[in-house]
């Protein structure tokens, strides 16, 4: 889950870096294919992987946060009486 994740993020910045601020146009092309999994073969599929990854983690981090919880009915606490003293 971290690891495309994560790939996908730091080609994405360092594609641009090395294409056009570096002038290294070879490695910019390698971190495009690795940006878009084409360098895995996994094209097709591999941006609906990571759409249901940030998908999970959006429910998790909702979950976390109490946001899609019902909320708890507390329980009534029962006072004790005092004995009445004669």
């Amino acid at each position: 889950m971290l690891l495309p994740l994560a790939l996908t993020v730091l080609t994405g910045m360092a594609y641009p870096i090395f294409g056009n601020w570096l002038l290294q146009g070879q490695v910019a092309e390698i971190m495009l294919k690795i940006h878009s999994g084409r360098i895995l073969g996994l094209d097709a599929i591999y941006p609906i992987l990571n759409g249901l990854g940030l998908v999970g983690l959006l429910i998790t981090g909702l979950n976390m946060t109490s946001l899609l919880r019902k909320p708890r009915v507390q329980p009534v606490q029962q006072q004790l009486e005092e004995p009445e003293s004669p």
